[in-house]
């Protein structure tokens, strides 16, 4: 998961919290810019960076994941309950966490 503030974040400060290389968000905020979910706009603070942040089209897209991933916990914790779905939660950050698959 990519954390891009929501006025917009420096791709050397985003690869420093993901611990990747700079060249590498460099490719996926491309892929990204091409699908339309974000936007390079100038630093108002260093005119010579570029900020990286969320096009209209990417915030609809950020609140369309978060209602559908509501439904999913609400529909899980129907089938397991909330105590399980708490352990679940913790249990899936612990894999992630052992295998470096996000922020640790």
């Amino acid at each position: 998961m990519v954390v891009l503030g929501w006025e917009g974040s420096r791709i050397s400060d985003i690869a420093r919290v993901q611990d990747v290389s700079k060249n590498a968000i460099g490719q996926l905020v491309n892929e990204l810019e091409k699908l339309g979910y974000v936007e390079r706009v100038d630093d108002p603070d260093d005119r010579r960076a570029k900020i990286v942040r969320y096009t209209r089209q990417g915030i609809e897209m950020m609140a369309d994941a978060a209602a559908v991933g509501k439904h999913l916990d609400s529909e899980i914790e129907d089938i397991i309950g909330a105590r399980r779905l708490g352990q679940l939660r913790s249990i899936l950050t612990d894999i992630c966490q052992n295998l470096q698959l996000g922020p640790s």
